[in-house]
């Protein structure tokens, strides 16, 4: 099985059960970035106080940038966005990262990936 990561960060693949949190490998970008292009919608503005409004946008996911055609025994390596946009068109063959994070929220590693 073939991994490409598509996003712009070393994945530090760890072993959380090793002392340390061992790594086990590393990943680096393949230099693809796969995007999602996001799409503002503009709200009614939220009167907090007397006139002062203040602007409200919603986002929406729209179309996808840069992502590979899928391949046999390959898998992409992707951003929760891209995966989430992905899987409504279809695509199987995408994961994201799994991270750990320590008590103050610092990513320690990768645990697994998400499909």
């Amino acid at each position: 099985m073939q991994l490409i990561n598509c996003t712009n960060h070393n994945i530090n693949l760890i072993d959380p059960s090793k002392k340390g949190n061992e790594e086990v490998m590393d990943i680096p970008p393949s230099g693809i970035i796969a995007r999602v292009v996001l799409r503002e919608e503009t709200l009614e503005p939220l009167e907090i106080a007397e006139s002062i409004k203040v602007p409200i946008v919603t986002t929406k996911l729209g179309k996808l940038i840069n992502l590979p055609e899928p391949q046999s025994d390959t898998k992409y390596i992707v951003s929760m966005m891209v995966l989430q946009q992905a899987k409504k068109l279809g695509r199987t063959d995408l994961l994201c990262p799994n991270v750990m994070r320590d008590t103050h929220g610092v990513v320690l590693g990768c645990v697994g990936f998400i499909t």
